[in-house]
């Protein structure tokens, strides 16, 4: 006996209703066999997509495996043959063990992610620590440099302004000997000036 399936969508929940068909379940082409003949109860299945790629997406699978694993068992119960309820339980109890499989598979990967998160975000604290004591590091040399620096300046500064004094004190003394000279010299100007009249004068009286 084959099966035949199809699918009913209502709202937002899809069906795939699998039945037996008419023509295996009855014996040929439409047409009934004479004399006793066993027919197989209908294997009647109905699907509700929908809920299974919910259930599957709440149990933290993503949309696109939720819908792969949907399709492929849609796919599988529509090219089924010959399904029998044992058959189906033991497929189901398999889909269920491979579900409960990815899902410890992907607990597992979602926990070293996590971990690798994890360990990514102490490594970039560690070495945002480091860049900003290295930043620190740099800005007090920076900071002392520049002091030294100031002060050098500074230093160099008082010594010109000493060398400065210096020469000044030494050009008023200059000036002031050019004056005692220029008095004394003056002054011996007009006592000869005066001795020569006076001789003159004498010499002509």
């Amino acid at each position: 006996m084959s099966l035949d399936a199809s699918t009913v969508t209502s709202g937002n929940a899809r069906m795939t209703i699998v039945g037996a068909s008419p023509k295996t379940a009855f014996g040929g082409a439409g047409r009934h066999r004479r004399g006793p003949e066993p027919i197989r109860a209908m294997l009647v299945f109905m699907l509700d997509t929908h809920a299974v790629a919910r259930s599957l997406t709440d149990a933290e699978f993503t949309q696109a495996q939720a819908d792969a694993i949907t399709n492929a068992v849609r796919q599988a119960v529509e090219q089924s043959d010959h399904v029998t309820s044992d058959q189906f339980k033991a497929g189901l109890a398999e889909v269920q063990t491979q579900i409960a499989n990815l899902d410890k598979r992907l607990s597992t990967e979602l926990a070293e992610q996590r971990a690798e998160i994890a360990e990514m975000r102490a490594e970039q604290r560690t070495e945002i620590a480091e860049t900003r004591a290295e930043q620190r590091t740099e800005i007090a040399e920076t900071r002392a440099e520049q002091r030294t620096e100031l002060a050098a300046v500074r230093s160099e500064i008082a010594e010109m302004r000493a060398e400065q004094r210096t020469e000044i004190a030494a050009i008023r003394t200059e000036i002031a000997n050019l004056e005692t000279r220029l008095i004394r010299w003056m002054v011996g100007t007009v006592i000869t000036t005066a001795t020569l009249t006076v001789g003159i004068l004498r010499l002509l009286g």
